[in-house]
């Protein structure tokens, strides 16, 4: 008979396998000298600039925004780069250390300030970003981008080195007890949820009410939200400090899972 996993087992498992994600990728994080690889590496999180974010059925302009920036005067061709990361086809530049590094700000003012004669700046919307990872290898119906639903519940949050990787094991170990959860990769973060819901799902409080927490009215998001009532980030419950002690002391109250609507490429990059 196979043993049932709680939530507490279910973070004390993730907290592993973070721990040991985290660690593979800055140990494989070998440093390239020179200027020319775009490249510094200190041993943390790498950052580059982020050109193009571009909605899925604009991969032809992003390989016309790659043959731009190569033929700029100041612009190394070979740091720049084009992957597909979470259904967007995303258009980077270098490799840096820091969101602080002097070449990546440097780097960064220069894109932003690239003008085309009667079209203005077209990247004057470049920024810095933790360098994408992959995404690992998943089953397609469990990528909740690819489901037709409007709510979903939100009952986990990975951030920094091996998140997505984090956020793909905490779905299989839920969808091994039998619990409908996906995972949806954005450009800083990748998030964990149970089912997919339509719009008449999910109530609001009525007038007059000061809370604006949303009500599930389907039996599946009231029976899951009862379940997985608390937030995982980064393989431990989410808390913050409240005074709600006895004598005014700063006590700490676990973050509460959430009703969110699904985003669709186009609407929201986070």
């Amino acid at each position: 008979m196979k043993k049932k996993l709680d939530l507490k087992t279910t973070v004390w498992v993730l907290a592993g396998v973070v721990g040991v994600m985290g660690a593979i990728l800055l140990s494989g994080c070998s440093g390239v000298g020179g200027s020319s690889s775009g490249v510094i590496d200190r041993g943390g999180e790498r950052w580059t600039v982020i050109v193009k974010r571009l909605n899925p059925g604009q991969e032809v302009y992003a390989d016309v925004v790659v043959k731009s920036l190569r033929q700029v005067r100041g612009i190394d061709a070979g740091k720049i780069r084009k992957q597909q990361v979470g259904g967007y086809t995303v258009v980077m530049y270098g490799q840096y250390s820091s969101l602080d590094d002097a070449n990546a700000q440097r780097d960064m003012q220069f894109i932003k300030s690239l003008m085309v004669p009667d079209q203005g700046y077209p990247f004057v919307d470049a920024h810095l970003e933790p360098m994408p990872e992959p995404d690992p290898p998943i089953a397609a119906s469990w990528v909740l981008e690819k489901t037709k639903g409007y709510w979903t519940l939100q009952v986990g949050q990975f951030y920094g080195p091996g998140r997505k990787q984090g956020a793909v094991e905490m779905v299989k170990i839920l969808r091994n007890e039998g619990v409908p959860a996906y995972v949806s990769h954005g450009p800083v973060k990748s998030l964990v949820t149970i089912g997919s819901y339509p719009e008449n799902a999910v109530g609001t409080p009525g007038k007059g009410k000061i809370s604006r927490k949303l009500i599930p009215r389907n039996a599946d998001l009231k029976k899951w939200s009862k379940q997985y009532p608390y937030l995982i980030v980064n393989s431990e419950y989410a808390k913050f400090k409240s005074s709600q002690g006895p004598g005014n002391e700063k006590v700490e109250v676990r973050l509460e899972s959430q009703i969110i609507k699904i985003s669709r490429p186009g609407e929201s990059l986070w």
